[in-house]
């Protein structure tokens, strides 16, 4: 039996995950919004100082404000957001997680597939072959679960390791038959419970609840005749702690990384609105030494700060 202190930091390493994640978006979404909000209206105390300071001509004034007001203000691409790849780099399980969806599995490497298209083509090949080698009738959600992952063959050997099969085993008899349809459906859960957990717990409540029904599904295949060490191999009754602590520290560097690059984009648009104003103000008639001596005062001020 898990002790019920580890279930619940298990619980709670998710639900910081989640938080984290949720807060880290709104974050950087903020700093995105008033990192542009910001240049924006340095844009325009600068022409306003400009159009002060200087006779500037219609042209001119209109190019400025196509340069660098407009796409200040602009609401940035969808590609081009970096709060929007945030979520999606967020969403996705780290590098390292990519192999061996299963806790414990070594005989081969499976991919994690996040296409639908590909997911729905595997979910149709595993269907066709768990028909042929072990008669088993998958259903559409059982496919569904099963074609998120890309080795048919690794699959299947999962399924036969946690119905208690040898390795060697070369026909199938009825009562391994019946084994096999025993454990489908808790050796799916199984396979559900890491998919919630590798496409980045966007909706961690499920995850839990699918962990901490994992402990009744095992106690049931242990008091049929299988080995708990086995068992607790295929279905994991918890999400290791260290895989959650990693998850969380990769979600942190993401924030940091997204933060600095809104702070460098700041940087780089402030400099090349300066760039914009020079253009704007070199060579127009001054309206007097006094205000040019104000207007670039204050223009010193606003980009050095």
């Amino acid at each position: 039996m898990i002790p019920t202190r580890r279930r619940l930091e298990i619980v709670r390493s998710h639900l910081i995950l989640g938080r984290t994640r949720r807060r880290s978006i709104r974050k950087i979404r903020t700093k995105e919004r008033t990192a542009q909000r910001t240049l924006a209206n340095l844009a325009l105390q600068d022409l306003a100082g400009a159009l002060l300071a200087h006779r500037l001509p219609y042209r001119d004034i209109k190019e400025y404000i196509g340069a660098a007001i407009f796409p200040a203000l602009r609401r940035r691409q969808k590609a081009d957001s970096v709060t929007n790849k945030f979520i999606a780099e967020s969403a996705a399980p780290p590098k390292e997680e990519r192999e061996n969806p299963l806790k414990g599995a070594r005989e081969a490497a499976a991919y994690f597939i996040n296409s639908p298209r590909l997911r729905n083509l595997q979910g149709r090949i595993v269907t066709a072959a768990f028909a042929d080698w072990y008669g088993l009738k998958l259903s559409s959600r059982q496919a569904a679960v099963m074609g998120c992952y890309s080795d048919t063959a690794w699959l299947a050997r999962g399924l036969t390791k946690s119905a208690g099969l040898p390795k060697d085993l070369r026909r199938l008899g009825t009562e391994e038959r019946r084994r096999l349809g025993i454990v489908l459906e808790p050796y799916i859960r199984g396979l559900e419970l890491r998919r919630h957990h590798l496409e980045g717990l966007t909706r961690p409540g499920r995850a839990i609840l699918a962990t901490l029904s994992q402990q009744r599904r095992v106690g049931r295949l242990e008091r049929r005749g299988f080995k708990r060490e086995d068992l607790e191999v295929i279905y994991p009754d918890m999400l290791d702690r260290e895989t959650l602590r990693f998850r969380l520290e990769s979600l942190e560097t993401l924030r940091d990384d997204a933060l600095r690059l809104i702070a460098a984009r700041s940087t780089g648009l402030q400099f090349e609105n300066y760039l914009h104003l020079q253009t704007l103000t070199l060579g127009a008639p001054s309206r007097g030494p006094k205000r040019l001596g104000r207007f670039l005062a204050a223009v010193e001020l606003r980009h050095a700060a």
